[in-house]
């Protein structure tokens, strides 16, 4: 931006995003499961958000960073 300030991410070897720096600094972590779906999100904050997955590879629940949970 017009401050010089950036914001960088990484990726797995396997086309995953890992992590997100924003402009700030923080750091958002991510995790997959063995099939590549994102599981989890982190925040430098301690806050997390994460999804879970049927047999089917179809997402069935959301835990926000509140800790509510949103089923489908």
């Amino acid at each position: 931006d017009a401050t010089g300030s950036r914001k960088t991410m990484t990726w797995s070897r396997y086309g995953q995003l890992l992590t997100v720096t924003d402009c700030s600094g923080y750091v958002t972590r991510y995790d997959h499961d063995r099939f590549g779906q994102m599981t989890a999100a982190h925040r430098e904050e301690g806050l997390s958000q994460y999804r879970a997955y049927d047999s089917r590879g179809q997402l069935i629940a959301v835990k926000d960073m509140q800790g509510h949970e949103t089923r489908y």
